[in-house]
């Protein structure tokens, strides 16, 4: 047996050198015949980029004024944001990264063609107040505010920018808020400033490292009553008419949503309700102090006299 065995042994390469001749052959006769291609499967093959859902709205007049509303606060629920998807008009929603159903209210609302931003938790300055999980404090060191902003974008997949909850003291700051842009910046993302404190300098800090910034012109609910809100929308559309575009912001309240069903339905609507990817980039949605409009004399820097709410 061991003799048989040894006789197999040796002849198994002999038998493979045989095989491999007309392999060859029909090898290089194949690469005579085709022209050259590239067929390497890691260079050649073409980078599946993830599809944006088409938006249900139709493109925006380019002769109206432009706002953008974001709802703020959402990620406990969906059940939160639905209200604000049956308003037919393309609001924009920010996301709180720590709340309990994040990534499922992130994903319904990327899934159906929506504007996302992390609503990044910031160090208050009004004392005793909750500081939710991951709020950014002046307190950390320039590495742990990279380290634990680059955890709360990720928990928020697809989101497009940021923009800070509560954050009335880390806003004043600009050594907290350089390494928070930093990583804006990194990653391709823009930022809107919530302006919960008028000393805010985080527009400023994100612009001078070349982040994409925006403000908040008008908060829609600080007094959650119908007349009241029916009344921001109409500073909301004053504001976007003396500038050329304007920012709110919502929270998810019931009143809120029936609010922006009534702003919707008005005929006489002087203003685009835009997405507020649209806004990026333009003079009007910033602090930045514009030409005089011929209709009202001036088009500076524009605060509703809600401009300083505080972080609740």
């Amino acid at each position: 047996m061991e003799g048989s065995t040894t006789t197999a042994t040796r002849r198994e390469p002999r038998a493979r050198s045989l095989g491999a001749v007309p392999l060859l052959l029909v090898l290089a006769a194949a690469c005579a015949a085709a022209p050259p291609t590239r067929t390497n499967p890691v260079i050649d093959a073409p980078i599946a980029l993830p599809q944006e859902p088409e938006s249900p709205f139709p493109a925006p007049d380019p002769n109206r004024p432009w706002v953008a509303v974001v709802i703020d606060d959402l990620g406990d629920s969906p059940a939160e944001a639905r209200p604000f998807l049956d308003v037919p008009l393309p609001l924009s929603f920010a996301v709180l990264p720590g709340a309990a159903r994040t990534r499922d209210v992130t994903r319904m609302l990327v899934d159906r063609g929506r504007d996302v931003l992390a609503h990044v938790p910031m160090e208050p300055a009004e004392p005793g107040l909750p500081l939710p999980r991951g709020t950014l404090l002046t307190s950390m060191d320039p590495d742990t505010i990279r380290a634990v902003s680059e955890r709360a974008l990720s928990r928020v997949p697809g989101a497009i920018g940021a923009n800070n909850h509560m954050g009335s003291a880390f806003t004043r700051s600009v050594v907290a808020m350089r390494p928070f842009v930093e990583v804006l910046k990194a990653r391709g993302l823009f930022f809107l400033d919530s302006r919960t404190d008028p000393a805010t300098v985080a527009e400023d800090v994100a612009a001078a490292a070349g982040v994409p910034a925006m403000r908040r012109a008008v908060f829609l609910d600080n007094v959650d009553e119908p007349a009241a809100i029916d009344g921001m929308l109409a500073v909301l559309e004053t504001v976007a008419r003396t500038r050329g575009c304007a920012i709110a912001i919502g929270h998810p309240r019931p009143g809120t949503a029936d609010a922006l069903k009534r702003f919707a339905a008005t005929p006489a609507r002087a203003v685009e309700v835009v997405p507020i990817s649209r806004l990026v980039g333009r003079a009007c949605a910033t602090g930045a102090v514009l030409p005089a409009a011929p209709a009202t004399g001036t088009a500076g820097p524009i605060d509703a006299p809600e401009a300083a709410p505080g972080d609740r």
